[in-house]
């Protein structure tokens, strides 16, 4: 305003009509305008209105929606919290929840077990830690996450050894958030760890020190290792693979012939011999190149026939062997220049009755008749004695020698397994045919056996009369059972007695000194004893005695000539009833003479007691004689297939010797060849390169 007035007043022109109603029309049009303008900006702000207010509808809607899934998150928080610490509470394990500042949050009961924190500890109240606890806490590596370290901590009983693992669970960096920790008790398991460990070690010494030991033992199998492995790795190159054979040909010919030269004394061991064979060559254009040589095999040289008939003389001395041990003990009990026998006992008995004809009246005399027939009596009774308790004896013999064959029988099925194992698996039976024959032999010096080839290796073995002993792998028992009427062990196969079928081995010389020999020398003594008293007490009573009664009988009256040997006494003491008379008077003689000639009367089966007596001796000398020589003859035949089994079988250390050198000549020119051909190999390589 200030301005204005110093600008003069001017007058204004008045307008005209048409100037005015051209400005009232323009002043109408622009209002018009602005009405319209106005108009269309109400129904503008009234439309954004309408649309605010349904966007605050809605925004509330959705407020209230996000509320109510708020209260239920928090309450299925509030329940996992609650889950979760029930689940913290039975953990097995300890957990621990820390914050950034190293401040424990939450301990479940393991926890604080583990650690030794005080049972009425609380986080939020906080309360003082052990030491240990705390200085476990400032420790803690900070970059440990997700690596388990080890905390010792002492206690009453030792060192324990805690295990803690810690993890992230917030989103600041782990060296700032929340941690949570695991605590578990290590002490068991680092005990069971040094065990593990320290056995680990032990069992690791022990292969090492097995290994050198069987370096030093038999570098040989070393060697062996060595080319085999060679022998696989060259299996796709065939050239170079054939002179790797030739190494393993003569390698395994030196460990054949080393074998043999170990073996030199060991028993029933047969020599081994490697079998070389040519490989089939190859053509090269129009000609033919050898390929070199394998070892086929490595075969035990046996004779199988001699090894049968060696088997076959073996149970005839066995046989032998099994009968002369008890019947030179039956020998012995009538050893007559030893006067273990009855023949002085008997030739007294009757020296006495004629020294009784001279002087019948003296009652030493007559004493001496008393004596003489208790003497004779005893030496009947012992010598049954003798035989019951050597059959006794040998029936023991007879069981402990079915063992021993259930014993062999079932080691022979085992390696009859073996050698049928083997030979499937092309490998050479030679050791496991050995320990068969070995184990052959000694069941042939014990039973007849009967060898039948059932193929692949196995053997069926049999008696000779057929009773199964051993099939392929199965070993068939035999047993023993009591015979009701002897008290004597029967043998049993499969039910089946076959005690009269053995023929061979010591079982068999056995059961014949048992069953036959006892038994027949034991019914001659019984019938001597028996007619001998019977005789004399017939004559006996014929007479009369120093008083003149009737005589009676001198011995015990025999019911049978069974076991009258064992049963034969004297009936009387008084040597007054002695009968020497026959006609009562004390000075007569007559039946004393007849006592005493029934010394050379037939009363024995058809002889006289002497004569009877001395064949039975005679008898027992010419068993074992004939026993004797048997073995004798047969020990020569059996040492001559022995010799020659042994040319077959045995090694040779002069022929072993030269196989040795041979065998390392050819593995050594095989190493030089070899040698030789990668060098010519490494020259034409480096001539094309």
């Amino acid at each position: 305003m200030s301005a204005m007035q110093n600008f003069p007043m001017t007058r204004q022109k008045p307008l005209s009509r048409a100037m005015r109603d051209r400005r009232d029309a323009l002043a109408k049009t622009d209002l018009t305008k602005a009405f319209l303008s106005f108009t269309q900006a109400a129904g503008s702000l009234e439309r954004s209105y309408a649309q605010l207010q349904a966007e605050v509808v809605r925004l509330h809607r959705e407020l209230e929606r996000t509320n109510t899934e708020l209260e239920r998150s928090l309450e299925e928080n509030l329940r996992v919290r609650r889950y979760l610490s029930r689940v913290l509470e039975s953990l097995p394990c300890g957990v621990l929840v820390v914050n950034g500042k190293g401040e424990i949050q939450i301990a479940n009961p393991e926890a604080r077990k583990l650690l030794q924190m005080p049972r009425d500890w609380n986080p939020a109240e906080g309360g003082a830690l052990p030491q240990s606890v705390e200085q476990l806490l400032k420790d803690a590596p900070t970059n440990s996450f997700f690596l388990e370290q080890e905390w010792t901590s002492p206690t009453s009983a030792g060192i324990r050894t805690i295990g803690i693992l810690r993890a992230n669970i917030s989103d600041v960096p782990e060296t700032a958030g929340e941690t949570i920790w695991i605590v578990r008790d290590k002490t068991e398991e680092k005990r069971l760890a040094g065990d593990r460990e320290m056995a680990r070690r032990s069992h690791a010494l022990a292969e090492v020190a097995t290994i050198l030991a069987h370096e030093i033992r038999n570098p040989l199998g070393s060697m062996e290792l060595f080319t085999g492995l060679l022998a696989d790795a060259t299996a796709h190159l065939p050239e170079t693979r054939q002179w790797v054979t030739h190494l393993q040909a003569g390698l395994r010919g030196l460990s054949a012939t080393s074998n043999n030269i170990a073996n030199v004394n060991t028993p029933g061991y047969s020599r081994q011999r490697p079998d070389l064979e040519e490989t089939p060559p190859i053509q090269i254009g129009g000609l033919n190149f050898g390929t070199g040589v394998e070892l086929k095999q490595v075969v035990s040289l046996r004779d199988s026939i001699l090894d049968l008939r060696v088997n076959q003389e073996t149970q005839q001395q066995g046989r032998l062997e099994g009968f002369l041990g008890p019947a030179q003990q039956i020998q012995s009990f009538f050893n007559e220049t030893t006067g273990t026998g009855l023949q002085a006992n008997l030739t007294a008995f009757f020296n006495s009755l004629s020294q009784l004809s001279t002087s019948p009246s003296d009652l030493n005399v007559r004493q001496s008749v008393l004596t003489a027939a208790q003497n004779l009596s005893t030496s009947f009774n012992q010598a049954a004695t003798n035989l019951s308790r050597l059959q006794t004896s040998v029936n023991l013999n007879v069981t402990q020698s079915v063992s021993q064959i259930n014993t062999l029988t079932a080691q022979i099925a085992t390696a009859n397994a073996q050698v049928s194992a083997a030979q499937s698996a092309n490998r050479n039976p030679g050791p496991f045919v050995d320990q068969r024959q070995q184990l052959l032999n000694q069941l042939s010096n014990l039973v007849d056996i009967s060898e039948i080839n059932a193929g692949n290796g196995n053997l069926t073995i049999t008696t000779s009369n057929g009773a199964p002993l051993v099939v392929g792998g199965q070993s068939f028992q035999l047993s023993t059972q009591t015979d009701a009427s002897t008290g004597l062990q029967d043998i049993i196969s499969q039910g089946t007695n076959i005690t009269s079928q053995i023929t061979g081995g010591q079982l068999a010389g056995q059961l014949q000194i048992r069953d036959q020999e006892i038994p027949a020398i034991q019914n001659s003594l019984d019938t001597l004893a028996f007619n001998l008293s019977s005789a004399v007490n017939t004559q006996h009573k014929l007479g009369f005695d120093l008083n003149g009664n009737a005589g009676g009988n001198l011995f015990t009256p025999l019911a049978s000539a069974s076991g009258a040997a064992s049963q034969i006494s004297v009936a009387i003491t008084n040597p007054s009833l002695v009968a020497a008379s026959a006609d009562g008077t004390p000075g007569n003689n007559a039946n004393a003479n007849a006592l005493l000639g029934l010394q050379n009367q037939a009363i024995a089966s058809g002889q006289t007691p002497l004569n009877f007596y001395g064949n039975l001796v005679f008898k027992i000398g010419n068993d074992v004689g004939t026993a004797q020589a048997g073995q004798s003859a047969g020990s020569q035949v059996l040492s001559q297939l022995q010799n020659l089994q042994g040319g077959v079988s045995n090694v040779d250390l002069n022929e072993e010797s030269a196989n040795l050198i041979r065998f390392q000549n050819a593995y050594q020119a095989s190493a030089r060849v070899v040698s030789v051909i990668n060098s010519l190999l490494d020259a034409t390589i480096n001539m094309v390169q």
